[in-house]
């Protein structure tokens, strides 16, 4: 890997380079150039590009107001990336700062900024909606997608018959209308005796502290009957329900 690594960089610098290398059952000889290389990664640079352009939308920026795009990470060098960025944004690309040291300084920054507490301070924030399932296997979000940590929120539901002395509650994660295309989180069985005809009232609250844990609790607004359920809703960038939840994001 630190031989493609080097080659990759290499490619960022000329626009063809020797290859020569021989390991277990990969065998590369020959001549590499920077036009096949970026046709391999061009899948990849389009889906962060779309991904970007999302994020802009979301928080409400529009890209004609950037003043500076800041590059982040040894690949930022790679021609291709920096070209398609001027095509979108214009010459805004901050190249000054070394791309591998400046998420380790605006840590330290971030860093002064809790002790000193001057700038701007910086917000945790939920990377998935977080919500429950309703009639119909239809997801209803709770703590919706980039909510700051801590947050907390509080839903009343009623019960679809009057008579119905057992609430399944069911936590999902992810942006998806329905169950199916959810992540299941954990589920809460409410029990409680009917006391009247009325359909009962199930108060839901989420809280997310500022370590991003999920407390859920469901209360029985009629009987004050209520179950609790603890959650982790962090998942590991490794997992297939994550993968295939950002891939309808």
């Amino acid at each position: 890997m630190l031989y493609i690594r080097k080659l990759k960089e290499e490619l960022s610098r000329s626009v063809s380079q020797k290859v020569d290398f021989i390991g277990g059952s990969i065998n590369l000889q020959g001549d590499m150039t920077r036009q096949a290389y970026e046709a391999l990664i061009e899948p990849l640079v389009n889906n962060t590009l779309r991904t970007m352009e999302k994020t802009l939308k979301e928080v409400g920026v529009s890209p004609g107001s950037l003043t500076g795009l800041i590059m982040v990470g040894g690949a930022s060098r790679t021609p291709l990336i920096q070209d398609r960025l001027r095509q979108l944004y214009g010459n805004i690309l901050l190249c000054d700062i070394n791309p591998e040291e400046v998420v380790a300084l605006g840590a330290a920054y971030q860093a002064r900024t809790l002790l000193d507490g001057v700038g701007t301070l910086l917000l945790d924030v939920t990377p998935l909606s977080l919500g429950i399932e309703t009639m119909g296997e239809i997801v209803e979000p709770i703590i919706l997608r980039n909510s700051p940590l801590p947050s907390q929120k509080t839903c009343v539901y009623t019960t679809a018959h009057p008579d119905q002395e057992e609430i399944l509650i069911h936590v999902l994660q992810g942006e998806g209308a329905t169950v199916k295309e959810c992540l299941s989180l954990g589920k809460i069985i409410l029990k409680a005796k009917r006391i009247s005809d009325e359909p009962r009232r199930i108060e839901v609250t989420f809280s997310l502290d500022a370590d991003g844990l999920l407390s859920v609790e469901a209360r029985d607004q009629h009987s004050d009957e209520k179950e609790q359920l603890k959650l982790n809703p962090v998942i590991t960038p490794s997992s297939k329900a994550l993968s295939d939840i950002l891939k309808k994001m």
